[in-house]
């Protein structure tokens, strides 16, 4: 597993070279950084808002690998038309969540990002799931927060 610390760490001090591009095992885009000084500095600024999300990522694709699913991040999403008695948009928000990959459980954030659900959308949503026991809060070791949707 990565730190987001180290990468941080990492960026601060040796960003202009890659370093942390090469730590989260992205050697295409430490070369990028290595030859560009942080693609002129807006890679930098860039890496500033967004490194803690790319070790997350880093970390889940590890984990689901470990798990044996390392095609979790290829989704299908298809658009059909609602039935004539319409869907609630709650019956939508529920069924877009329950179709993403169960392999792994999934923090609100993730699943706002997998979904394009609105954040206040998918806290109701995972909160009315859990009262009808289709989704279970699990907390890591390093106290995050996160939904189990298999049954």
């Amino acid at each position: 597993m990565k730190s987001k610390t180290t990468a941080y760490l990492l960026w601060f001090f040796l960003g202009g070279l890659g370093i942390h591009k090469f730590y989260l095992g992205k050697a295409g885009a430490g070369i990028l950084y290595l030859l560009t000084f942080g693609i002129f500095g807006i890679g930098l600024i860039v890496d500033l808002f967004t490194l803690g999300s790319q070790v997350d990522a880093v970390n889940a694709l590890k984990m689901a690998t470990r798990n044996g699913s390392a095609n979790q991040n290829q989704q299908v999403f298809v658009n059909v038309a609602a039935p004539q008695g319409g869907t609630t948009a709650t019956q939508s928000a529920e069924a877009q969540i329950l179709a993403l990959p169960d392999t792994v459980p999934l923090s609100i954030r993730e699943i706002v990002r997998m979904t394009g659900l609105g954040l206040d959308t998918v806290e109701q949503t995972v909160k009315r799931l859990q009262d009808k026991g289709m989704a279970h809060e699990v907390q890591t070791e390093e106290g995050r927060l996160l939904y189990d949707f298999t049954e």
